[in-house]
């Protein structure tokens, strides 16, 4: 018979990232420093870089070159950090002239005081109309869109 805690907690695991590229190339995982003050991109899937225009895995946010989508990245992950609800979003990612539409999903992970110390999300992209090779070398996108916070109930 289960206790109260039916799910368990999560503390520091060790996933080999690296075993889950085939199944997760469009997913990332983001670590939260500082209650948002940063983030830490701990898993940033094959997909990832081809839509983002950079890869970001093993990077904070603070570092990465692009203002663009920095900033916008920030502002996506703080609204699931406030809230500590999952967060949609339906939107593009833009590089130069390349309008890539997406939907997102970003589910935040708590610790046992319910603070969120993880992000995981997926992104599924709409290649209507446009190519994987279409989307490469254009350098680093920005984040279009306003996410929109899941409700619990």
């Amino acid at each position: 018979m289960a206790g109260e805690d039916v799910l368990p907690v999560r503390g520091r695991t060790q996933i080999d990232f690296a075993q889950l590229d085939e199944l997760m190339s469009n997913a990332f995982m983001v670590d939260v420093i500082d209650s948002g003050a940063d983030y830490y991109f701990k898993y940033f899937g094959d997909l990832m870089t081809v839509f983002c225009g950079v890869n970001l895995c093993g990077q904070h946010l603070s570092e990465v070159a692009s203002a663009a989508l920095s900033s916008s990245l920030k502002e996506s992950y703080a609204k699931v950090v406030r809230a500590r609800q999952p967060a949609y979003l339906k939107g593009h990612y833009v590089r130069n002239t390349v309008r890539l539409p997406i939907e997102r999903l970003q589910i935040p992970v708590l610790d046992e005081n319910g603070i969120v110390v993880a992000i995981w999300g997926v992104v599924i992209p709409d290649l209507t109309g446009l190519s994987l090779a279409a989307l490469e070398g254009d350098g680093p996108a920005r984040l279009v869109g306003s996410d929109t916070l899941l409700p619990l109930d």
